[in-house]
């Protein structure tokens, strides 16, 4: 499709470049937020095991110590 006149064209040209830094600005916005939530993705998980690594040791000496609260004491 061919411009009609010179301003057409350099406004067509003004709008597409800055749709392009638009998008180019926001691509590095996700990039980085991808990577940022990536990396607290990882320790979200790795607290997530010791929370229940914990967990189940909490449960296990409370119930040797009730067990022995009650049986030996």
């Amino acid at each position: 499709m061919r411009c009609t006149s010179m301003s057409s064209c350099a406004h067509t040209i003004r709008l597409h470049t800055l749709y392009y830094y638009y998008h180019y600005y926001y691509y590095y916005y996700y990039y980085y937020y991808y990577y940022y939530y990536y990396y607290y993705y990882y320790y979200y998980y790795y607290y997530y095991y010791y929370y229940y690594y914990y967990y189940y040791y909490y449960y296990y000496h409370y119930y040797y110590y009730y067990y022995y609260y009650r049986y030996c004491c």
